[in-house]
Protein backbone atom coordinates (compact mmCIF):
# COMPACT_ATOMS: atom_id res chain seq x y z
CA UNK A 1 0.00 0.00 0.00
CA UNK A 2 1.39 3.47 -1.37
CA UNK A 3 1.01 6.58 0.08
CA UNK A 4 -2.54 6.06 1.95
CA UNK A 5 -4.00 2.84 1.04
CA UNK A 6 -5.93 0.37 2.77
CA UNK A 7 -4.50 -3.10 4.04
CA UNK A 8 -4.57 -6.01 1.48
CA UNK A 9 -4.04 -8.55 3.69
CA UNK A 10 -6.01 -8.90 7.26
CA UNK A 11 -6.79 -5.00 7.48
CA UNK A 12 -3.63 -4.19 8.91
CA UNK A 13 -0.96 -1.51 7.98
CA UNK A 14 2.37 -2.94 6.06
CA UNK A 15 5.81 -2.08 7.74
CA UNK A 16 6.78 1.26 6.45
CA UNK A 17 3.48 2.86 6.93
CA UNK A 18 1.18 3.70 9.57
CA UNK A 19 -2.80 3.97 10.10
CA UNK A 20 -4.22 6.59 12.56
CA UNK A 21 -7.67 5.49 14.07
CA UNK A 22 -8.07 3.13 11.53
CA UNK A 23 -7.88 5.50 8.59
CA UNK A 24 -5.79 4.74 5.64
CA UNK A 25 -2.77 3.62 5.46
CA UNK A 26 -0.01 6.31 5.12
CA UNK A 27 4.22 5.73 4.15
CA UNK A 28 6.37 7.30 6.95
CA UNK A 29 7.35 10.58 6.67
CA UNK A 30 11.11 11.95 6.49
CA UNK A 31 13.59 10.75 8.92
CA UNK A 32 11.27 8.31 10.37
CA UNK A 33 10.48 4.36 9.79
CA UNK A 34 8.13 1.13 10.89
CA UNK A 35 8.93 -2.41 10.76
CA UNK A 36 5.96 -3.40 12.46
CA UNK A 37 2.43 -3.59 10.75
CA UNK A 38 -0.50 -2.32 12.07
CA UNK A 39 1.60 0.52 13.59
CA UNK A 40 0.06 3.76 14.06
CA UNK A 41 2.85 5.64 14.33
CA UNK A 42 6.17 5.72 13.13
CA UNK A 43 9.07 6.29 14.89
CA UNK A 44 11.99 8.59 14.31
CA UNK A 45 15.42 7.99 13.32
CA UNK A 46 18.31 8.11 16.02
CA UNK A 47 20.38 11.49 15.83
CA UNK A 48 22.62 12.06 13.43
CA UNK A 49 20.70 9.78 10.95
CA UNK A 50 18.23 10.65 8.30
CA UNK A 51 15.71 9.17 5.55
CA UNK A 52 15.51 11.52 2.81
CA UNK A 53 12.52 10.51 1.17
CA UNK A 54 9.73 11.99 3.03
CA UNK A 55 6.76 9.71 2.65
CA UNK A 56 6.77 8.41 -0.90
CA UNK A 57 8.58 4.93 -0.68
CA UNK A 58 7.72 2.22 1.91
CA UNK A 59 10.31 0.39 1.61
CA UNK A 60 12.98 3.50 2.27
CA UNK A 61 11.38 3.45 5.46
CA UNK A 62 10.25 0.24 6.79
CA UNK A 63 13.77 -0.78 8.59
CA UNK A 64 15.75 1.20 10.94
CA UNK A 65 18.57 0.59 8.58
CA UNK A 66 16.78 2.92 6.35
CA UNK A 67 17.79 5.38 8.81
CA UNK A 68 21.24 6.95 7.16
CA UNK A 69 24.01 9.33 8.21
CA UNK A 70 23.39 12.98 7.14
CA UNK A 71 24.89 13.20 3.56
CA UNK A 72 28.03 14.49 2.28
CA UNK A 73 28.00 18.55 2.86
CA UNK A 74 25.71 19.03 6.10
CA UNK A 75 26.46 18.05 9.22
CA UNK A 76 23.98 16.70 12.20
CA UNK A 77 22.52 19.49 14.07
CA UNK A 78 21.82 19.51 17.57
CA UNK A 79 18.13 18.75 17.10
CA UNK A 80 19.26 15.74 14.65
CA UNK A 81 19.01 17.72 11.68
CA UNK A 82 21.28 17.55 8.82
CA UNK A 83 21.57 21.39 7.76
CA UNK A 84 23.90 22.23 4.70
CA UNK A 85 27.43 23.11 6.12
CA UNK A 86 28.28 27.27 5.83
CA UNK A 87 30.42 28.99 3.89
CA UNK A 88 34.60 28.54 4.44
CA UNK A 89 33.28 24.68 4.93
CA UNK A 90 32.49 21.11 3.61
CA UNK A 91 31.55 17.61 4.82
CA UNK A 92 31.51 13.91 4.35
CA UNK A 93 28.52 12.10 4.82
CA UNK A 94 27.21 11.63 8.70
CA UNK A 95 29.67 14.80 9.77
CA UNK A 96 28.70 16.02 12.71
CA UNK A 97 30.44 19.29 11.94
CA UNK A 98 31.55 20.73 8.71
CA UNK A 99 35.16 21.00 8.29
CA UNK A 100 37.02 24.11 7.14
CA UNK A 101 38.73 24.29 4.43
CA UNK A 102 42.81 24.23 4.11
CA UNK A 103 45.07 26.84 3.80
CA UNK A 104 45.66 28.44 0.46
CA UNK A 105 41.46 27.75 -0.49
CA UNK A 106 37.99 29.42 0.22
CA UNK A 107 34.60 28.14 -0.07
CA UNK A 108 31.66 31.29 -0.29
CA UNK A 109 28.29 29.18 -1.00
CA UNK A 110 26.80 29.95 2.38
CA UNK A 111 24.54 26.55 3.05
CA UNK A 112 22.63 27.01 -0.03
CA UNK A 113 23.80 24.59 -1.74
CA UNK A 114 24.77 21.17 -0.74
CA UNK A 115 26.32 19.85 -3.49
CA UNK A 116 28.71 22.94 -2.97
CA UNK A 117 29.90 21.46 0.21
CA UNK A 118 30.40 18.14 -0.11
CA UNK A 119 34.40 17.33 -0.68
CA UNK A 120 37.66 19.22 -0.13
CA UNK A 121 37.59 19.88 -3.25
CA UNK A 122 34.51 22.10 -3.28
CA UNK A 123 37.44 24.65 -1.61
CA UNK A 124 38.72 26.78 -4.36
CA UNK A 125 42.65 27.25 -4.67
CA UNK A 126 43.72 31.29 -3.89
CA UNK A 127 44.62 32.52 -7.36
CA UNK A 128 48.39 32.91 -8.24
CA UNK A 129 49.83 36.16 -6.79
CA UNK A 130 48.35 35.57 -3.37
CA UNK A 131 48.59 33.45 -0.75
CA UNK A 132 46.00 31.77 2.66
CA UNK A 133 47.74 31.09 5.38
CA UNK A 134 45.31 29.72 8.16
CA UNK A 135 45.36 26.13 7.93
CA UNK A 136 41.54 25.09 8.88
CA UNK A 137 41.67 27.30 11.91
CA UNK A 138 39.30 29.96 11.40
CA UNK A 139 36.09 29.71 9.64
CA UNK A 140 35.95 33.68 8.49
CA UNK A 141 39.34 33.28 6.72
CA UNK A 142 38.26 31.07 4.19
CA UNK A 143 34.61 32.23 3.06
CA UNK A 144 35.79 34.53 0.81
CA UNK A 145 38.03 34.86 -1.78
CA UNK A 146 39.48 38.17 -0.31
CA UNK A 147 40.53 35.97 2.38
CA UNK A 148 43.67 35.28 -0.08
CA UNK A 149 46.33 38.06 0.52
CA UNK A 150 48.68 39.50 -2.50
CA UNK A 151 52.35 38.65 -2.03
CA UNK A 152 54.31 41.24 -1.00
CA UNK A 153 57.62 42.85 -2.14
CA UNK A 154 60.06 40.49 -2.85
CA UNK A 155 57.86 37.35 -3.71
CA UNK A 156 55.42 35.36 -6.01
CA UNK A 157 53.05 32.46 -5.21
CA UNK A 158 51.57 29.57 -7.30
CA UNK A 159 47.34 29.38 -6.92
CA UNK A 160 46.45 27.84 -3.87
CA UNK A 161 49.89 28.69 -2.03
CA UNK A 162 49.95 28.54 1.65
CA UNK A 163 53.20 31.40 1.62
CA UNK A 164 54.52 33.40 -0.74
CA UNK A 165 57.96 32.47 -2.41
CA UNK A 166 60.69 34.77 -2.13
CA UNK A 167 62.75 35.84 -5.24
CA UNK A 168 66.15 33.70 -5.55
CA UNK A 169 69.24 34.84 -5.91
CA UNK A 170 70.35 37.65 -8.43
CA UNK A 171 66.47 39.00 -8.19
CA UNK A 172 63.74 41.54 -6.66
CA UNK A 173 60.10 42.18 -7.03
CA UNK A 174 59.28 46.15 -6.22
CA UNK A 175 55.08 45.89 -6.11
CA UNK A 176 54.13 45.52 -2.46
CA UNK A 177 50.90 43.90 -2.62
CA UNK A 178 49.18 46.00 -4.73
CA UNK A 179 48.44 43.71 -7.83
CA UNK A 180 48.01 40.33 -8.19
CA UNK A 181 49.22 39.58 -11.29
CA UNK A 182 52.60 41.37 -10.16
CA UNK A 183 53.42 38.18 -8.21
CA UNK A 184 52.16 35.65 -9.89
CA UNK A 185 55.26 33.31 -11.03
CA UNK A 186 58.77 33.82 -10.54
CA UNK A 187 58.90 35.43 -14.11
CA UNK A 188 57.88 38.41 -12.33
CA UNK A 189 60.98 38.52 -10.41
CA UNK A 190 63.26 40.92 -11.85
CA UNK A 191 66.66 39.95 -12.71
CA UNK A 192 69.49 42.04 -11.15
CA UNK A 193 71.14 44.42 -13.69
CA UNK A 194 74.63 43.61 -15.40
CA UNK A 195 77.68 45.30 -12.94
CA UNK A 196 75.28 44.17 -10.28
CA UNK A 197 74.73 41.01 -7.98
CA UNK A 198 72.47 39.60 -5.23
CA UNK A 199 73.71 37.25 -2.96
CA UNK A 200 70.57 36.13 -0.59
CA UNK A 201 68.89 33.10 -2.15
CA UNK A 202 65.10 33.28 -0.73
CA UNK A 203 65.90 33.88 2.54
CA UNK A 204 65.12 37.29 3.57
CA UNK A 205 62.43 38.67 1.83
CA UNK A 206 63.90 42.35 2.44
CA UNK A 207 66.79 41.33 0.19
CA UNK A 208 64.88 40.83 -2.88
CA UNK A 209 62.18 44.11 -2.55
CA UNK A 210 63.82 47.30 -4.37
CA UNK A 211 66.70 47.35 -7.68
CA UNK A 212 68.42 48.64 -4.37
CA UNK A 213 68.90 45.02 -3.06
CA UNK A 214 71.63 44.43 -6.18
CA UNK A 215 74.97 45.82 -5.39
CA UNK A 216 77.07 47.15 -7.59
CA UNK A 217 80.36 44.84 -8.10
CA UNK A 218 83.78 45.62 -6.36
CA UNK A 219 86.78 46.75 -8.25
CA UNK A 220 88.41 43.91 -10.43
CA UNK A 221 85.22 42.10 -11.15
CA UNK A 222 81.87 42.35 -13.59
CA UNK A 223 78.96 40.65 -13.73
CA UNK A 224 75.95 40.05 -16.55
CA UNK A 225 72.19 40.44 -15.12
CA UNK A 226 71.16 38.69 -12.59
CA UNK A 227 73.99 37.65 -11.10
CA UNK A 228 74.61 36.23 -7.79
CA UNK A 229 78.15 36.75 -7.59
CA UNK A 230 80.33 38.74 -9.72
CA UNK A 231 83.05 38.01 -11.93
CA UNK A 232 86.88 38.78 -11.56
CA UNK A 233 88.89 39.63 -14.41
CA UNK A 234 90.81 37.52 -16.26
CA UNK A 235 94.58 37.16 -16.72
CA UNK A 236 96.46 40.10 -17.41
CA UNK A 237 93.57 42.05 -16.89
CA UNK A 238 92.21 44.93 -14.50
CA UNK A 239 89.02 47.12 -13.21
CA UNK A 240 89.60 50.05 -11.11
CA UNK A 241 86.02 51.68 -10.39
CA UNK A 242 85.24 50.07 -6.55
CA UNK A 243 81.71 49.76 -6.87
CA UNK A 244 80.37 53.41 -8.06
CA UNK A 245 78.88 53.11 -11.24
CA UNK A 246 77.29 49.73 -12.26
CA UNK A 247 78.06 50.43 -16.55
CA UNK A 248 81.61 50.00 -15.37
CA UNK A 249 81.45 46.68 -14.23
CA UNK A 250 78.43 45.42 -16.67
CA UNK A 251 80.61 43.13 -19.12
CA UNK A 252 83.84 41.55 -19.39
CA UNK A 253 85.17 44.15 -21.74
CA UNK A 254 85.24 46.76 -18.67
CA UNK A 255 88.48 44.65 -17.85
CA UNK A 256 91.28 46.69 -18.98
CA UNK A 257 94.18 44.42 -20.78
CA UNK A 258 97.70 45.25 -18.93
CA UNK A 259 99.80 47.64 -20.76
CA UNK A 260 102.07 46.07 -23.18
CA UNK A 261 105.28 43.30 -21.65
CA UNK A 262 103.16 43.28 -18.70
CA UNK A 263 100.58 40.34 -17.12
CA UNK A 264 98.79 39.31 -14.38
CA UNK A 265 99.39 35.71 -13.65
CA UNK A 266 96.13 35.08 -11.52
CA UNK A 267 93.45 34.33 -13.94
CA UNK A 268 90.20 35.22 -11.90
CA UNK A 269 90.93 33.43 -8.60
CA UNK A 270 91.91 36.58 -6.34
CA UNK A 271 89.90 39.63 -6.42
CA UNK A 272 92.48 42.09 -5.05
CA UNK A 273 94.70 40.93 -7.87
CA UNK A 274 92.92 42.96 -10.89
CA UNK A 275 91.71 45.89 -9.08
CA UNK A 276 94.61 48.16 -10.17
CA UNK A 277 97.38 48.68 -13.33
CA UNK A 278 99.92 48.04 -10.48
CA UNK A 279 98.60 44.83 -10.45
CA UNK A 280 100.57 44.44 -13.90
CA UNK A 281 103.74 43.05 -13.76
CA UNK A 282 106.96 43.12 -16.57
CA UNK A 283 106.76 40.15 -18.37
CA UNK A 284 110.28 37.86 -18.13
CA UNK A 285 112.01 37.87 -21.26
CA UNK A 286 111.34 35.10 -24.19
CA UNK A 287 112.95 31.47 -22.93
CA UNK A 288 114.19 29.62 -25.89
CA UNK A 289 112.52 29.22 -29.37
CA UNK A 290 109.85 31.28 -27.82
CA UNK A 291 109.20 34.93 -30.13
CA UNK A 292 107.32 38.00 -29.28
CA UNK A 293 103.40 37.80 -30.67
CA UNK A 294 101.41 40.65 -29.58
CA UNK A 295 103.46 41.20 -26.61
CA UNK A 296 103.41 37.64 -25.13
CA UNK A 297 105.96 35.33 -25.65
CA UNK A 298 105.02 32.49 -27.94
CA UNK A 299 106.23 29.19 -28.86
CA UNK A 300 108.11 29.35 -32.22
CA UNK A 301 106.29 27.14 -35.48
CA UNK A 302 107.70 23.66 -35.87
CA UNK A 303 110.73 23.35 -37.62
CA UNK A 304 111.88 26.75 -36.52
CA UNK A 305 114.12 27.93 -33.53
CA UNK A 306 115.20 31.16 -31.70
CA UNK A 307 117.67 32.08 -28.78
CA UNK A 308 116.39 33.08 -25.61
CA UNK A 309 115.58 36.99 -24.22
CA UNK A 310 113.42 38.72 -26.49
CA UNK A 311 111.45 41.76 -24.73
CA UNK A 312 107.71 40.90 -25.19
CA UNK A 313 106.91 44.64 -24.70
CA UNK A 314 108.61 45.39 -27.62
CA UNK A 315 107.54 44.52 -31.45
CA UNK A 316 106.69 40.94 -32.44
CA UNK A 317 109.84 39.14 -33.71
CA UNK A 318 110.32 36.07 -35.78
CA UNK A 319 111.78 32.61 -35.67
CA UNK A 320 114.22 31.42 -37.88
CA UNK A 321 113.90 28.49 -40.38
CA UNK A 322 116.10 25.38 -39.24
CA UNK A 323 118.61 24.04 -41.90
CA UNK A 324 119.34 20.49 -41.70
CA UNK A 325 122.95 19.79 -42.28
CA UNK A 326 124.00 17.45 -45.29
CA UNK A 327 122.79 13.64 -44.71
CA UNK A 328 119.87 14.93 -42.62
CA UNK A 329 116.19 15.39 -43.87
CA UNK A 330 113.46 16.85 -42.62
CA UNK A 331 110.75 14.37 -40.93
CA UNK A 332 108.00 15.94 -38.70
CA UNK A 333 109.30 19.23 -38.49
CA UNK A 334 112.75 18.10 -37.26
CA UNK A 335 116.27 17.32 -39.01
CA UNK A 336 116.33 13.67 -38.92
CA UNK A 337 119.94 11.72 -40.01
CA UNK A 338 119.41 9.97 -43.28
CA UNK A 339 119.06 6.10 -43.01
CA UNK A 340 122.18 3.72 -43.54
CA UNK A 341 122.71 3.80 -47.39
CA UNK A 342 121.18 6.85 -47.97
CA UNK A 343 122.72 10.84 -48.52
CA UNK A 344 121.26 14.08 -48.89
CA UNK A 345 122.43 16.80 -49.51
CA UNK A 346 122.73 19.92 -46.97
CA UNK A 347 119.94 23.22 -46.65
CA UNK A 348 116.51 21.34 -46.53
CA UNK A 349 114.34 23.61 -44.50
CA UNK A 350 113.09 22.08 -41.24
CA UNK A 351 109.49 24.33 -41.05
CA UNK A 352 108.69 23.15 -44.73
CA UNK A 353 106.74 19.63 -45.62
CA UNK A 354 108.93 15.94 -44.99
CA UNK A 355 111.87 15.27 -47.29
CA UNK A 356 113.70 12.17 -48.07
CA UNK A 357 117.16 10.99 -48.43
CA UNK A 358 118.40 9.07 -51.68
CA UNK A 359 119.88 5.74 -51.79
CA UNK A 360 123.79 5.13 -51.83
CA UNK A 361 124.67 3.61 -55.67
CA UNK A 362 126.70 0.34 -55.43
CA UNK A 363 129.12 -0.75 -58.02
CA UNK A 364 130.91 -4.26 -58.17
CA UNK A 365 134.59 -4.85 -59.69
CA UNK A 366 133.10 -6.19 -62.87
CA UNK A 367 130.82 -3.10 -63.42
CA UNK A 368 134.55 -1.13 -62.44
CA UNK A 369 136.31 -2.80 -65.08
CA UNK A 370 133.70 -2.16 -67.75
CA UNK A 371 132.97 1.02 -66.89
CA UNK A 372 136.98 1.38 -66.78
CA UNK A 373 137.05 0.42 -70.84
CA UNK A 374 133.78 2.51 -71.79
CA UNK A 375 135.60 5.59 -69.92
CA UNK A 376 139.16 4.92 -72.09
CA UNK A 377 137.25 4.44 -75.10
CA UNK A 378 135.23 8.00 -74.61
CA UNK A 379 138.43 9.49 -73.32
CA UNK A 380 140.47 8.50 -76.89
CA UNK A 381 137.23 10.06 -79.29
CA UNK A 382 137.29 12.84 -76.90
CA UNK A 383 141.03 13.14 -77.95
CA UNK A 384 140.99 12.49 -81.40
CA UNK A 385 137.42 15.20 -81.99
CA UNK A 386 140.31 17.69 -79.67
CA UNK A 387 143.21 17.15 -82.28
CA UNK A 388 140.83 17.77 -85.25
CA UNK A 389 139.03 21.01 -83.81
CA UNK A 390 142.99 22.26 -83.02
CA UNK A 391 144.30 21.63 -86.43
CA UNK A 392 141.39 23.23 -87.86
CA UNK A 393 142.06 26.52 -86.03
CA UNK A 394 145.40 26.87 -86.67
CA UNK A 395 144.54 26.32 -90.17
CA UNK A 396 142.01 29.19 -90.39
CA UNK A 397 144.49 31.59 -88.23
CA UNK A 398 147.11 30.74 -91.55
CA UNK A 399 144.04 31.98 -94.01
CA UNK A 400 143.14 34.82 -92.28
CA UNK A 401 147.07 35.53 -91.74
CA UNK A 402 147.83 35.32 -95.63
CA UNK A 403 144.69 37.33 -96.35
CA UNK A 404 146.28 40.55 -94.23
CA UNK A 405 149.07 40.43 -95.56
CA UNK A 406 147.94 40.48 -98.90
CA UNK A 407 146.13 43.80 -98.38
CA UNK A 408 149.34 45.14 -96.18
CA UNK A 409 151.49 44.65 -99.59
CA UNK A 410 148.56 45.96 -101.67
CA UNK A 411 148.42 49.10 -99.68
CA UNK A 412 152.45 49.61 -99.82
CA UNK A 413 152.38 49.28 -104.14
CA UNK A 414 150.80 52.90 -103.84
CA UNK A 415 153.02 55.69 -105.49
CA UNK A 416 153.55 59.13 -104.85
CA UNK A 417 153.92 61.06 -108.03
CA UNK A 418 156.35 63.72 -108.58
CA UNK A 419 155.58 67.51 -108.52
CA UNK A 420 153.69 68.06 -111.66
CA UNK A 421 152.34 71.58 -112.21
CA UNK A 422 152.00 71.91 -108.70
CA UNK A 423 149.54 68.68 -107.68
CA UNK A 424 151.15 66.08 -105.55
CA UNK A 425 148.63 63.47 -106.35
CA UNK A 426 148.91 59.28 -104.45
CA UNK A 427 148.86 56.81 -106.85
CA UNK A 428 148.89 53.18 -106.89
CA UNK A 429 148.83 50.25 -109.00
CA UNK A 430 146.00 48.59 -110.35
CA UNK A 431 146.45 45.92 -107.83
CA UNK A 432 146.70 47.49 -104.82
CA UNK A 433 142.45 48.22 -104.00
CA UNK A 434 143.36 50.65 -101.76
CA UNK A 435 141.87 53.85 -102.94
CA UNK A 436 143.31 57.56 -102.01
CA UNK A 437 142.54 61.01 -101.41
CA UNK A 438 143.76 63.64 -103.35
CA UNK A 439 146.60 66.42 -102.16
CA UNK A 440 147.37 68.98 -104.23
CA UNK A 441 148.10 72.72 -103.98
CA UNK A 442 145.17 73.48 -106.51
CA UNK A 443 142.03 71.33 -105.81
CA UNK A 444 140.93 71.88 -109.61
CA UNK A 445 143.66 70.05 -110.47
CA UNK A 446 142.67 66.96 -108.99
CA UNK A 447 142.73 64.18 -111.51
CA UNK A 448 139.32 61.97 -111.65
CA UNK A 449 139.81 59.12 -109.84
CA UNK A 450 139.14 57.06 -113.41
CA UNK A 451 141.66 58.82 -115.02
CA UNK A 452 144.48 56.41 -115.61
CA UNK A 453 146.93 58.56 -117.38
CA UNK A 454 147.96 62.37 -115.66
CA UNK A 455 150.89 63.68 -116.48
CA UNK A 456 152.12 60.18 -117.91
CA UNK A 457 151.54 58.70 -114.76
CA UNK A 458 149.15 55.85 -113.84
CA UNK A 459 146.31 56.73 -110.60
CA UNK A 460 145.34 53.76 -108.87
CA UNK A 461 142.83 55.23 -107.36
CA UNK A 462 141.81 57.87 -104.43
CA UNK A 463 142.95 56.78 -100.75
CA UNK A 464 141.11 57.21 -97.76
CA UNK A 465 144.49 57.41 -95.27
CA UNK A 466 147.47 59.26 -94.90
CA UNK A 467 150.42 59.59 -97.68
CA UNK A 468 152.69 57.08 -97.72
CA UNK A 469 156.71 57.19 -99.23
CA UNK A 470 155.77 54.80 -102.34
CA UNK A 471 159.00 53.22 -104.24
CA UNK A 472 160.31 54.60 -107.07
CA UNK A 473 158.59 53.64 -110.49
CA UNK A 474 159.96 51.25 -112.69
CA UNK A 475 159.99 52.16 -116.23
CA UNK A 476 157.25 55.00 -115.25
CA UNK A 477 155.41 52.72 -114.04
CA UNK A 478 153.85 51.90 -110.56
CA UNK A 479 152.83 48.66 -109.97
Amino acid sequence: MDGGGSCVSCGLCAAGTFSAEAGPCSVCAADSYTSNTGTGTCSTCPAGLKIEDDGTTITSHDSIDDCNDCPAGTFTDSNGNCPVCPAGSYSSPGAGTCTICPAGTFLVDDGATMSEHNSVEDCQACPAGTHLADDGATISSHDNSDDCDICPAGSYSSPGAVTCTICPAGTFLVDDGAITHEHNSLDDCQACPAGTFLTDDGTTITSHDYSDDCVICAAGSYSSPGAVTCTICPASSYLTDDGTAAHAHDSLDDCQMCPAGTAIDDDGATITSHDSVDDCELLPPCAENEHVQSNACAACPAGSKKSAGDDASGPDTTCTATICAANERVSSNACTACPAGSTNAADDNASGDDTECAATIEHTAEDSIGATAEDTAEDTADGLMTGVLVVAALFMIIMLCGFKIGQMQGRNQVKMMRKTGGTTVFVGSPGGNVPMPWVGESPTSRPASNDLTHHNHQVIGISRGQESTLPEPKDGQWM
